[in-house]
């Protein structure tokens, strides 16, 4: 599956949906994959504005944190933080 054609499943949209949480989708290139309504209140910001964009465009990346953080994510499969 590409990403441009990348979209979350249901059950996991509704769980983020009704979260009061930011919570924000990226891939491993760092593109925004999915983000819910309490990350656009946060960040100013559609899911239609941002899809697609860098994380770098809203977060500032530590890039030895992100490599330990991929790296984690392609040995366990998960990575939290």
């Amino acid at each position: 599956m590409s990403d441009s054609n990348f979209t979350m499943p249901i059950s996991f949209e509704a769980l983020v949906g009704a979260s009061p949480d930011a919570v924000v989708v990226h891939n491993l290139e760092n593109q925004v994959l999915y983000w819910n309504q309490a990350a656009e209140a946060l960040y100013g910001w559609s899911v239609d504005e941002i899809k697609g964009r860098p994380v770098a465009r809203i977060f500032y990346l530590v890039s030895s944190e992100r490599e330990e953080a991929v790296h984690e994510l392609r040995d366990k499969g998960c990575w939290s933080g």
